[in-house]
């Protein structure tokens, strides 16, 4: 079965989850990034929210992860990038 979840129920369900960790800012942007990529046929699933994507205080932290990986544009071409209005901060689809 299928269930619409609004933005409200998407945001409260991933800063809630105590194994990840969203921000409230962070998750709006992840909703309207994922409604606006993937449309209203999008399955929402927190865990797998939680493992597929990241969120990180600034773009120097995420590449701290990544060896190959020197600036934002060199980001964008390997994976999906959302910045959180308003902040240093951003998500990106882990890989």
């Amino acid at each position: 079965m299928k269930k619409l979840v609004y933005e409200y129920e998407f945001v409260d369900a991933l800063v809630s989850d105590e194994y990840a960790s969203f921000s409230r800012q962070g998750a709006i942007a992840l909703y309207h990034y994922l409604f606006d990529n993937m449309g209203e046929d999008y399955l929402f699933d927190s865990v797998g929210i939680r493992c597929t994507w990241s969120e990180y205080e600034s773009l120097e932290k995420c590449l701290e992860n990544y060896d190959d990986i020197d600036t934002l544009e060199d980001l964008v071409e390997h994976t999906a990038v959302v910045p959180i209005p308003n902040t240093d901060k951003l998500i990106i689809e882990d890989f």
